[in-house]
């Protein structure tokens, strides 16, 4: 006999992204990704509350912020979704700007860093307490841990 105790979680989880509009009776699970969640889903999280500042002029450097214009990013976010960026959400809400006194009661994490992906530098790099693991991956771009088997 099935167990259908997570049958709901399950239908909830697949209606983030077959229904999130929930004006569908039910799932379709052969349709085309069009009823779906479209592409814009970084871009409102970088309106919102993860905003990324970072210029694009190689002539500086590749990860530079120095021609990042905040007032045309909150623009474009008010235009676009109707969004104010919180700018320090991300840090006031995780943590970041002191790391030792932010996680030190951190436990259960792994905290992955690939050698090849540029975002690493930014992320947690040394064991903070017991219970954490920094784990890096000598050839991984980013998010190669969270994706099919890679050789």
């Amino acid at each position: 006999m099935f167990n259908y105790t997570n049958i709901d979680s399950l239908a909830a989880a697949a209606g983030v992204f077959l229904n999130y509009t929930k004006d569908q009776p039910c799932l379709n699970l052969t349709a085309d990704g069009s009823q779906g969640l479209d592409d814009s889903g970084w871009t409102v999280q970088t309106c919102y509350d993860m905003v990324l500042p970072m210029g694009d002029d190689p002539t500086n450097e590749i990860f530079s912020w120095v021609n990042w214009d905040q007032e045309a990013h909150t623009k474009f976010c008010q235009d676009t979704f109707g969004l104010t960026p919180k700018y320090d959400w991300a840090l006031d809400y995780w943590g970041g700007r002191d790391i030792a006194r932010d996680f030190a009661s951190a436990s259960k994490i792994i905290f992955s860093n690939g050698k090849l992906d540029p975002w690493s530098v930014g992320g947690i790099n040394q064991n903070k307490t017991a219970d954490t693991i920094v784990l890096t991956i000598k050839n991984s771009p980013h998010h190669l841990d969270l994706r099919l088997p890679n050789p």
